[in-house]
């Protein structure tokens, strides 16, 4: 089940059939999904546990579908919730199978190897000359074209650091793949400088502070991430250079115009989402139909902020279980990482639980991935209509199932004090 589910997740992110027609015309998603889901069906160790987070979900996503059924267009709202009802599936199937300890080292591991793999593709389309010219410079986009696009890979990018600081921060993993993640640690920089997102740049700087503010290594950490920025920035053009750059002083940028037209687009969007949100409060107006209800000059527009989108696509159906469900796994993360923080050390008192101490180590870690996943995933939100990325869905799983792993741990610990009490 798991290689069946690494192949789903390679479909997900990595979308060959949107590049070769041949595949789209055939539907290999929907015929590999069928497989899976057969798959599913016969496989002995699944388990379906239904907990507050798994529930939350469900709910929001029975609210896309009635959000979609009552909104102003029913036929370009199924085609967005049904992509993202679709890529969902690989994500539940790993809640229900991959929830043990096992599964979910496994699993998280194969998230991290394919988006490395999505980077990989995309460079070597990018030295090829495949790239897009906006903003006055030569953008690098991503392999496919749902979430190919130059900011939308560059969000990518930054949302797969969360894992791979952890991946190569606990002894879980083999030596062969570390080396492949240290390749893809600079690699994946200088793709993420190449696509031009300023936004990225902001996420990633993000990241960076939030590493900072758990780690008792900060100036080692300091030096080799300003080594790291001055290696890539020498190695992008100028004219990259000055985009970024641009953060600071607006003039220097490529198209300082259309820079600056770029920010005000978001504010705007937020605006008009708003707008669009009080004249349909319960329902919205339908996911992906917030193009309709511009007026001639900026019709066709998406709103470009997570608070705009939500509001005016769902109204307070969709918004409320989404709010909630991702408040619900940043409290359950928080509650892993310390828990498993506490259990780790006491583990590692008991020379016979040292292979616990390491799962225990490698899970409370990711519980602080985790966090840091959902603030990426909000500030990216403020300049870009994120609702629908597959790395919400991402978050459930390893929020739910790092809860289950460590509740289990948590008892066996207990177990072992009750035993030493009764001995």
């Amino acid at each position: 089940m798991l290689y069946m589910l690494a192949g789903g997740l390679f479909l997900l992110i990595v979308r060959p059939y949107e590049h070769y027609l041949f595949l789209g015309e055939i539907h290999i998603e929907r015929i590999y999904l069928i497989f899976t889901l057969i798959a599913f069906a016969l496989y002995k160790r699944k388990k379906i546990k239904m907990d507050s987070i798994v529930v939350f979900y469900f709910m929001y996503l029975m609210a896309l579908w009635v959000c979609a059924f009552v909104g102003i267009n029913f036929d370009n709202s199924y085609i967005v919730v049904y992509s993202y009802t679709v890529g969902s599936l690989v994500f539940v199937l790993m809640l229900f199978t991959m929830h043990d300890e096992e599964g979910y080292i496994k699993i998280t591991q194969a998230m991290m190897i394919v988006t490395a793999i999505y980077v990989l593709m995309s460079f070597r389309e990018y030295l090829g000359g495949r790239f897009e010219y906006r903003m006055g410079m030569h953008r690098m986009l991503g392999y496919d074209i749902t979430m190919g696009q130059s900011n939308s890979f560059a969000t990518t990018i930054v949302l797969s650091y969360p894992t791979l600081w952890v991946l190569l921060k606990t002894d879980i993993i083999k030596k062969k793949i570390r080396y492949i993640l240290y390749g893809y640690a600079p690699l994946s920089l200088l793709c993420l400088f190449l696509t031009g997102s300023r936004g990225g740049f902001v996420q990633c700087l993000a990241f960076v502070g939030l590493l900072f503010m758990k780690s008792k290594k900060k100036f080692l950490y300091i030096f080799l991430a300003l080594l790291a920025f001055v290696v890539v920035w020498h190695a992008i053009p100028e004219e990259m250079q000055n985009r970024y750059y641009s953060l600071i002083d607006p003039s220097v940028a490529p198209d300082p115009e259309r820079a600056r037209e770029s920010a005000m687009g978001r504010i705007e969007g937020l605006l008009h989402g708003i707008d669009v949100f009080k004249e349909n409060i319960m329902f919205g107006v339908g996911p992906g139909n917030l193009i309709y209800t511009w007026g001639d000059e900026h019709r066709g527009f998406q709103a470009h902020n997570l608070i705009g989108q939500i509001l005016s696509d769902t109204g307070l159906l969709g918004t409320i279980p989404f709010t909630l469900l991702f408040i619900i796994c940043y409290f359950r993360a928080n509650w892993i990482a310390s828990m498993g923080s506490r259990l780790r050390e006491l583990f590692r008192q008991q020379s016979e639980m040292e292979n616990e101490a390491v799962v225990v180590d490698f899970v409370a870690k990711m519980g602080t991935a985790t966090k840091q996943l959902i603030i990426l995933l909000f500030l990216g939100g403020m300049s870009g209509h994120n609702m629908l990325r597959y790395h919400w869905v991402y978050v459930v799983y390893l929020a739910a199932v790092g809860s289950w792993i460590m509740h289990k741990y948590e008892n066996i610990y207990r177990y072992m004090v009750t035993q030493g009490d009764a001995s």
